[in-house]
Parts: structure tokens; sequence; C-alpha cells
């Protein structure tokens, strides 16, 4: 669902508009979401997710309870049915799609650009330096093993992968 919003907000973008429009009807025949809001069968993002109607609008409630996505001001997926915008993906949102680079290996590159900007320090005293970089090889040791989860934890991201 939300790679499924976010490329919807990108062609909304492309249209020169601000936001993405989705239409939600959650019971009868028609169930379903409805990016880009032309609440017709073919729109329905049942068929794009493999999933029912019902089960598409249960996902997003989930994604934009857990804060995956932004819904605009004044948007409630409270009704049976409604009309939302979708504002942003959040970077938690980004990150579970893939749109943002690995938790793990940004971790990495961090303390490695740390390790150079220390060893290019020569305002520093050299035994500060030195141990200043034996630390940040020992946290590149230690972080290495890190999962996933642990590292998306550490830099705010929140929950498990979908």
């Amino acid at each position: 669902m939300i790679e499924l919003l976010h490329r919807g907000l990108s062609r909304a973008h492309e249209r020169g508009e601000s936001e993405l429009r989705v239409g939600y009807l959650s019971h009868g025949e028609e169930s379903g979401v409805y990016v880009g809001a032309a609440m017709a069968g073919k729109n329905s993002a049942a068929g794009p997710l493999g999933v029912s109607g019902a089960e598409a609008v249960a996902l997003l409630r989930y994604v934009a309870d857990e804060g995956y996505v932004r819904l605009g001001r004044g948007s409630r997926l409270s009704g049976y049915t409604g009309l939302v915008t979708v504002e942003y993906v959040t970077p938690a949102g980004l990150l579970e799609i893939g749109e943002l680079p690995d938790p793990r290996e940004t971790f990495l590159v961090g303390l490695e650009a740390a390790i150079r900007a220390l060893r290019a320090d020569a305002r520093m005293p050299e035994d500060a330096r030195k141990k200043g970089i034996a630390w940040l090889e020992e946290g590149k040791e230690t972080g290495r093993p890190f999962s996933v989860e642990t590292i998306r934890a550490m830099l705010g991201a929140g929950t498990p992968a979908l």
C-alpha cells in the first residue's frame, strides 16, 4: 500500500498537485481504495495489491495509523466511505518500500566519514585523534552485526517491516 501511494503521489506531483486524493469505501461490492479518488472498479488498489477491497481499506488505515503516510488536514478514515488526501510518505514509509538507503549501510558510512574527518583534522591533539579513531573503528565492528530492526530503532525509524 505504501508503494502504491508513493507512486500515486509522484504522479500527482507531476500533474502539479500537492496532494494525492484517495477515495475509500469499506463495505459492499465496491469496497476498496481508489487512488486518484475516481471510485470505479478499474481504479481499485485491491487488484495491484492482490487483496480484497476490504483488506485494501484496512491496509490504508494501517499505514496511516502507523505513520507511514501523512494524511492531509481534515482527512479521516473513520467512516464507511470518504475521501482523504495523502500529503507525503514519511521517512518510515520510504524506508519500508526501499526508497531510503539501508540503515545499516548509512550507519557504517557515517562512522567511516567520521574516521576520515578525524584523520584529516590537524587541530586535534594526536593522542585524542587516535583515541577517537579507535573508538569509531570499534563502533564499526560492533555495529556491523546489528540487525536492520535495531538500527532502524536507533535512527528513529520505528516499527519492523510490513
